[in-house]
């Protein structure tokens, strides 16, 4: 498919009335190919049910790529987790401790 440029990517951050757009975005993604990120899905999951059943309805093009970004969120629909492939970023153990070690340490002059 070679290099995505922002013609064929959009990326949309999730709260204050954006449900529209995003169906909007995620229909025209899909049929022309492109690529979309709908991002702080944790912040709508009243309307993630609605979200589940318009992808559900796609027949999307082959280069369509839907990426979808929330934080740890108890009422996240498990039908949409176990449909998608799973990313996690998380800290290494111990690195807030270290950081938290550090920072003492190298005192208030470098902040």
């Amino acid at each position: 498919p070679g290099v995505v440029g922002p013609d064929r990517y959009k990326c949309l951050a999730m709260g204050g009335g954006t449900h529209d757009l995003a169906m909007s975005d995620l229909r025209k993604a899909s049929e022309t190919g492109g690529w979309l990120c709908l991002q702080n899905l944790h912040l709508v999951v009243a309307w993630l049910p609605a979200l589940e059943k318009a992808i559900a309805a796609l027949d999307p093009h082959g280069e369509f790529r839907l990426w979808l970004t929330t934080e740890s969120h108890g009422t996240f629909p498990h039908a949409l987790l176990q449909r998608s492939l799973k990313i996690t970023f998380e800290s290494p153990p111990g690195t807030k401790k270290k950081y938290a070690k550090d920072s003492v340490n190298l005192g208030p002059g470098v902040f």
